[in-house]
Formats: structure tokens, sequence, C-alpha cells
């Protein structure tokens, strides 16, 4: 009699026997070079691995590591299907990977003679490019199309061009789903600060700021066809504050600007940063709430970028020569009437926060990046000095106290030309671009000492002398786009990092 023997399978337990939901749980737990390592093996994990909600979940954790919004979106996320997240996604990642490293740069232009640009910013994306002229005029570029141009956005604010200078800066608005923004101007005519037949500037009452709200507009499908603005307040400025020195800010209802002004009948120049309340406009019949803060009593001259940064907490920065000084401008009252005494619109020590920049002397910090939003109440910058990149690191604690000191992120290498202008150069958390006198751009990628390690540090030039020298600059490190205006020709060139 024979007999059978029967034996027992190997039980097959593992990823194949598990709900997608799980394995999604899962993979959200990996790095994403571990989730692409992952995908390899099988189709079914290939499969799970692009779930909408895999990416969704990366894009949140590495937008809040890099202590801002997502940067890689022009419209809602909702609006963008699993393959469209994990695209963008993995554009982003492959920028951050290879920000030192020699890479293909794919370059467009856009041409324009027609203007003299002054300001730019690169709205987070690297798709939508601002700029405004000398004169006041704002346009923009979409840098994605095929057939990119200027368009007119916001019209000039006099009918000749020539006689005024404009400030402009650029808030966005992290909160809002799609892009959305503001841009204040200031317009300064020059006979509201250049000395008249008589010594004095005539005072036009012409002069204004302006506040206006814009956004991205959205065809039928949800893409991103245009910008529109709207405006939200226009003040003139009716009595003499100064000469403009390129310094702007602007963060919620306020925009600060800095001037240099000479008391008529005696030798004293003095720096200010103007701060105006643009949102008391209406209800201040057409006046508008002024404060004045006289930070530095020299000749600025050259006319030099004299940097101001509105800061959380009713606190303001400038930039007296190789220092760095915060002021609670809190304490300081509004006011529309004419311009005080120079020792009535000065801070006391006491409500001041001197900080001192570390390894220069000779030169005074400038191109800021934006504030970066830390926990605890913390926030940072990343400036330029003549000797290297330096980061400021504020903390409001919560005895209500404030604290601010400034580090060194990265020295400008001994071998390359260490002149860095004002205007030429654009920073963001860890890494930075500048433009040296001599015209070689360099890129390059820092680490906090607090956070050191988590990223290559070092310095590289991005090509040796180009053609045409940028005068002002923007990128967008998540989105792979550096834009810059060319100085001799007012062209646009764009460089993709991909």
């Amino acid at each position: 009699m024979s007999t059978t023997r029967q034996t027992d399978e190997p039980s097959k337990i593992g990823f194949s026997s598990l709900p997608s939901e799980i394995i999604s749980e899962i993979f959200k737990e990996l790095d994403w070079r571990e989730l692409l390592n992952a995908r390899q093996t099988c189709t079914l994990l290939y499969n799970a691995s692009r779930s909408r909600e895999i990416w969704d979940n990366l894009i949140r954790i590495h937008a809040a590591a890099a202590y801002g919004p997502p940067t890689i979106f022009d419209k809602p996320i909702r609006m963008y299907n699993a393959a469209k997240l994990e695209e963008r996604f993995l554009r982003w990642m492959k920028t951050e990977s290879t920000w030192l490293n020699e890479i293909p740069l794919n370059e467009k232009y856009i041409p324009d003679s027609s203007h003299e640009f002054l300001y730019s910013h690169l709205l987070r994306g690297g798709r939508w490019f601002i700029c405004s002229d000398f004169g006041g005029e704002v346009l923009y570029c979409d840098l994605e199309s095929p057939e990119t141009s200027f368009v007119p956005l916001i019209p000039y604010p006099f009918s000749s061009r020539r006689k005024s200078m404009t400030l402009m800066a650029v808030e966005e608005d992290p909160e809002s789903e799609i892009l959305s923004f503001r841009i204040a101007l200031v317009h300064m005519l020059f006979a509201d600060y250049v000395k008249g037949p008589h010594g004095e500037p005539e005072v036009t009452g012409d002069s204004r700021i302006d506040v206006w709200s814009g956004h991205v507009i959205l065809d039928e499908t949800g893409q991103g066809r245009g910008l529109e603005v709207g405006l939200l307040a226009s003040i003139p400025i009716s009595l003499y504050l100064g000469q403009p020195l390129f310094g702007v800010s602007l963060r919620g209802p306020l925009v600060a600007f800095t001037v240099e002004w000479h008391w008529f009948g005696t030798t004293i120049y003095s720096c200010d940063a103007i701060i105006v309340d643009w949102s008391s406009w209406k209800s201040q019949g057409q006046s508008f709430r002024r404060k004045t803060v006289n930070y530095l009593t020299s000749f600025a001259g050259d006319g030099r970028k004299v940097e101001v940064m509105l800061l959380p907490e009713d606190r303001v920065l400038t930039v007296p020569s190789s220092r760095l000084r915060i002021y609670d401008h809190s304490l300081i009252p509004w006011s529309s009437e004419e311009r005080p005494e120079c020792v009535d619109m000065s801070v006391s020590q006491q409500h001041s926060y001197s900080v001192t920049v570390p390894g220069t002397s000779i030169q005074h910090p400038c191109g800021f990046s934006k504030l970066f939003t830390l926990l605890d109440n913390e926030y940072r910058v990343v400036f330029n000095t003549i000797v290297g990149i330096r980061g400021l690191i504020m903390r409001y604690t919560e005895a209500g106290k404030f604290q601010a000191t400034a580090l060194e992120l990265l020295d400008w290498s001994e071998k390359m030309d260490k002149s860095i202008r004002e205007f030429r150069s654009h920073f963001s958390y860890n890494c930075g671009v500048a433009r040296s006198k001599s015209g070689h751009l360099l890129r390059a990628r820092f680490s906090w000492p607090d956070e050191e390690g988590s990223v290559e540090t070092g310095m590289t030039p991005i090509f040796g002398e180009p053609n045409e020298t940028p005068l002002i600059m923007n990128m967008d490190i998540a989105a792979g786009k550096l834009a810059w205006i060319t100085a001799e020709s007012g062209r646009v060139v764009m460089l993709n990092f991909q």
C-alpha cells in the first residue's frame, strides 16, 4: 500500500498580501530616495508608490523643512493629479541635489530694450517674473510660455517716464491656495527731493505710494494663463521726505522705504526709514499714517542701496554702516504732519537692538533674502557682505524679549573676485547666486551652524564671463530657475537647473 506524503507550502506573507492602504502608510514613512528604490522591486509596489496621497505628503514635509510654502505650484495642490504631483516633487528634489554639480543650463532670452529695469520678483513656482522699471511701469512675463514676452501689469504712474523713481516690493500670500500677492510701489518725483532754484525741493504733492493686489488668472481647466491686479490704495506724499535709497519692504498693512535727507540751512544729512500704514488711507480721508525711524546721520552717497525690512511684532531692520540695527517701531507715534526735528524721531538706544556682522567692517550688508519663519517664534534672514554670505537669527522669547545674532554661513573663495554688488545677488535659505564685479556668476550652497551636514556646502561658478552681465536677479531653487535682466540690453535671461 502506498501512501501520499503531503508537505505544506511555505507561507508567502509579505507586501503582496497587504492592503494598498497599509502599503501607502508605510511608504509615507520613507525618504523619497528609499521610495524610488522600493518601487523598482515589483509591479505591486510600483503601482502603490503612485498614490496621490504619498506625493502630497512628501511635498508638505519637504516644504516645511524648506521653511516656506511649496514653491513649485501656481494653482491649488488639489488641482494636480498624482502623476503631476510626483513630477513636480522629483523636479524639485533633482534641483536640490544637483545645485553644486555640473549640470546643463538651458538659456532662454526674452528681448526688451525699451525699459530700464530696477526691480524684479520671481513668484514661487518659477513661472511668473514681475519686473518694474525706473519710471514705475510694472510688467510680467510667463517664463514657461514658448513665445514669452513682457505683458503690462501696472501702467506708468506719471505722464513723463524720466522724472521719477519707483521702488517696488512684493509680498506673497502663503495661505492662499493659488498664487496671490501684493505689490507696493513708492513713486518719488525728482522734483520732490532734488533741490530747486531756491535751495529746496518743490514738493509737488504728486509723489505717492500705490499698493496693488494680484493673483494668477486660471482658465476653465485650472491652468494659469496670466496675472491681474487691482488697486488697493493710492496715498499722496505731500511733504518732503528725502531722496529714496532703493531699500523698500512690504509686510501686511505696512510699507517701509529708506531715504536720505538734508536739513536745510545746515550740513546735516540723515538716513531714515519711513513706515507708512497704507490700510489707513480710506479711513483717514486720503491722508495717511506715517512714522519715521532716524537711524544714521551721515551721507549715504553714490546712490547705494540702504536696506530696510519690516519684521514681526512691530520691528524694523535697518543697516547703519557695517552693523544691523533692529527697532521696536511701536514706540514711535504715528504722524501725518511736517517732518519733526531730527532728535524727535530718533529711537532711544534702549529700544533698539544692534547686531554686529562678523567678518565685515568696510561694506554695509546688502542683498537680503526674504524672511524665513521657523518654529517657536524664530526667524532667519540671509544676506551678503564683501567677504561672504551671512545669516541673521531672530527670536521672540515667551517673556517678550527680543534676541538677534548674526553669523557666518560661507566665505567667498580667496581665488574668486569677492567684490559683490548690491543688486547682483539673490538668496534662499540654503543657497544663493551672486555676480562679482568682474562678471563671474557664482552659485553657493551653505548650512546653518545648527544644521551642519544637512546640505553640501561650497561654491562654483555657473559660468565665467557672460556676454551681458546681470543687472538684477531672482531665483526659485525649488522650481530650478534663475532669471535675470541684463544690464546692457535689458533682455531677460533664464537658466533652467534641470
